[in-house]
């Protein structure tokens, strides 16, 4: 009786881990390229590291200029969805754009500082060392900041906070129903790809669950049966 029953669990775990990756959505390689083909500057670098690098639309949008290390290749995650940071590697081939994005960044910070702008929202509330103006610095700038100033900082004072992630996810949809695909892309579909492509380049279930950030073995599972019953190269 017992065994009846691990057997019929099993079944059914099974089953859902099929039923759930029929509903994630992935990209192929080649669609992959041909995706990035379509965007331009932020754009592309954002969808870049979603893919590079297996992370959440908003883990790239909080990305600080302090968390990219361009010598080791890592990036620190911070204040997941489990709220414990995490460290992923940095795709290589990104490191040449970032650095010239970066440039572009510092100026735009300086010009900040000369207008004498507050700090953003959020940075104020995780810099718990140093002094209250470590926030100020150009380490704690996003990496991904906005276009345009905001004015609800809490020390009286406009602010620049991070690209608005509504404007990447616009993008990215709006350029996969260009390339006139059967299936609902968005930001989510790249990393979902990054996950399944890492399995099929041999990684381990536990490197995949250590990049992704996730805690449920169940998710990966999906990943890794998609890598296995539907290849995607």
């Amino acid at each position: 009786m017992k065994k009846e029953k691990q057997i019929k669990n099993e079944k059914k775990a099974i089953s859902e881990i099929i039923r759930k990756a029929d509903r994630i959505i992935t990209l192929t390689h080649h669609e992959v390229a041909e995706l990035f083909s379509h965007l331009k500057g932020d754009h592309l670098l954002c969808a870049a590291l979603m893919y590079g690098a297996g992370l959440r639309l908003m883990e790239t949008m909080r990305i600080q200029i302090r968390d990219v290390d361009f010598d080791a290749l890592q990036l620190v995650v911070r204040d997941t969805r489990g709220r414990i940071d995490r460290t992923v590697t940095l795709p290589e081939s990104l490191v040449s754009k970032l650095g010239i994005h970066m440039n572009h960044v510092k100026a735009l910070f300086e010009k900040d500082q000369a207008m004498s702008l507050g700090a953003d929202i959020l940075s104020l509330g995780v810099a718990k060392e140093g002094s209250p103006t470590t926030p100020l610095r150009f380490a704690w700038q996003y990496l991904f900041p906005a276009s345009k100033l905001k004015d609800q900082s809490i020390q009286g004072k406009l602010y620049r906070h991070h690209l608005d992630q509504q404007i990447i996810q616009r993008s990215v949809r709006a350029e996969a129903r260009k390339m006139n695909l059967d299936k609902p892309v968005n930001c989510q579909s790249l990393r979902n790809s990054f996950a399944v492509h890492l399995f099929e380049r041999g990684a381990s279930f536990a490197q995949v669950q250590k990049e992704l950030g996730i805690s449920s073995k169940r998710s990966v599972e999906t990943y890794q049966n998609m890598a296995i019953s539907r290849p995607l190269n």
